[in-house]
């Protein structure tokens, strides 16, 4: 079993054109093995950057999976879109160095 008390997202934006808005619109949810574990605060576009400190536990072989939502101007800023998401396993994590996006 892997124990990890802190977990730091970055998402690097490749748009060139910085936005104007601060509104809140991006945030991320972490699954381990298909249950959802942590939902993040909001951040605006300009930030995509999370620090949770959370006690996690899952096991080499757990599903681990990283989605980041946005919300849509299309939808009443009501129903979160996939902006992008990770899926990966338990062990990839050992690596702290390695860069999983």
């Amino acid at each position: 079993m892997i124990s990890a008390s802190s977990i730091d997202v970055r998402a690097l934006d490749d748009s060139s054109e910085p936005s104007r808005s601060q509104k809140l619109t991006h945030l991320f949810v972490l699954k381990i093995d298909g249950t959802k574990v942590l939902e993040s605060a909001k951040v605006p576009r300009e930030s995509l950057v999370w620090k949770e400190q959370m006690q996690l536990r899952f096991a080499p072989s757990s599903n681990i999976s990283i989605a980041i939502h946005r919300k849509s101007r299309a939808f009443g800023w009501q129903k979160p879109v996939l902006v992008t998401e990770y899926n990966g396993r338990g062990m990839d994590f050992l690596d702290t160095g390695k860069r999983l996006f």
